[in-house]
């Protein structure tokens, strides 16, 4: 549970310096690839913080969902 605090500190961290460097980022997705099948390479705890602007995409709903063929629109 500890870690699980830890990482969302430093995500909020580095989401208040993106914010600062990149005004015109409004939001963001987080990710992990967990496992092989997930797309991890290197087994080791990290997280990506993807930057996110209005009108980046046609329909951003379902976030990283769409990833996985069908599962964006919903």
């Amino acid at each position: 549970m500890e870690e699980t605090i830890q990482m969302k500190e430093l995500q909020n961290k580095h989401w208040d310096v993106i914010q600062l460097e990149f005004p015109e980022v409004t939001e963001c997705n987080v990710g992990a690839n967990i496992n092989e099948d997930g797309g991890q390479s290197v087994p080791h705890v990290h997280f990506h913080i993807i930057p996110r602007r209005k009108d980046d995409v046609e329909n951003p709903r379902g976030g990283i969902r769409g990833v996985i063929p069908g599962k964006q629109s919903y």
